[in-house]
């Protein structure tokens, strides 16, 4: 896990060789090698640290974006190419890239917008699909990101799990939108068991499906879920997830129900959050 800063305000008062770290450890993360090529040439430029900070910000931004929507990497090195030649050859390098990922076009470059990150947030399926480590640091980063001034407990990253809010396994213990209980996870399931369900049910059942490996459902806890806690009932997650200490479930355990409307809504707030912590260029 990362040792960095907790915010951009943070990192604008580090050295440039913590800057570099971190920059490198976010790439690590996301298995992006391919911009060491881009880091060297921003740590190369004869200029002042504020805009070298403002370079690796719109780097961070950039590839983050594109990792929370789920866009290809196969176009980076194009990319970077484009990139290292507006650090070298424009007058004002900071304006020029800033305005080079602004008019990237396509699915293979361009930089994502708030909108598209929202949606991400809202309705891409991340759980299991992107790679735990990435997962952690984007909701350590919102976490960093939801802090306020009076958030003094400092919890340690190093051992953060991430959890889902209403478990994978939920048939037991939570019912419907429509208040029903339903013995199978989907309506696949249900079909192949033989289990006879309204076509209400069976729709609710796949939206509820589509929910549950998304942003909105997941977050950090500083050591999983047992067993005995870990399909079981509202109630005794909350409990858990309200002794985390994080900022980031604050809001999840004043919550006295949590179904597909908490998910929803819970999305839209932490995709906030992230379209700050990572703005577009």
């Amino acid at each position: 896990m990362l040792k960095h800063a907790s915010t951009y305000e943070d990192m604008e008062r580090l050295s440039q060789g913590t800057l570099t770290a971190r920059i490198a450890g976010v790439l690590r993360i996301l298995d992006l090698s391919t911009f060491h090529p881009l880091i060297l040439a921003v740590n190369a430029m004869d200029t002042d640290g504020d805009q070298k900070t403002e370079l690796f910000k719109l780097i961070e931004s950039y590839v983050v974006r594109r990792e929370i929507c789920g866009l290809t990497t196969k176009n980076y090195n194009k990319v970077i190419t484009g990139l290292v030649k507006q650090l070298r050859d424009a007058p004002e390098p900071l304006v020029a890239f800033r305005q080079h990922l602004a008019e990237l076009m396509g699915d293979a470059s361009r930089m994502p917008t708030d909108l598209e990150v929202a949606e991400a947030f809202a309705r891409r399926r991340a759980y299991g699909v992107m790679p735990t480590p990435r997962l952690r640091y984007i909701l350590e980063q919102i976490e960093y990101g939801t802090r306020t001034r009076f958030d003094e407990v400092m919890v340690a990253t190093t051992n953060l799990t991430v959890e889902h809010v209403m478990p994978r396994k939920w048939a037991t213990h939570w019912p419907l939108a429509n208040g029903s209980s339903v013995p199978v996870e989907s309506s696949f399931e249900a079909t192949v068991g033989n289990h006879v369900l309204t076509d209400e049910q069976k729709a609710q059942m796949d939206a509820r499906q589509r929910a549950i490996d998304t942003l909105g459902n997941l977050t950090l806890l500083t050591e999983a879920l047992n067993p005995s806690i870990g399909n079981g009932k509202w109630a005794a997650r909350r409990e858990k997830i309200a002794k985390a200490l994080l900022a980031l479930n604050r809001e999840i355990a004043t919550v006295e129900a949590w179904s597909e409307p908490e998910i929803a809504a819970r999305a839209r707030r932490l995709a906030a959050t992230s379209n700050r912590v990572w703005p577009s260029a």
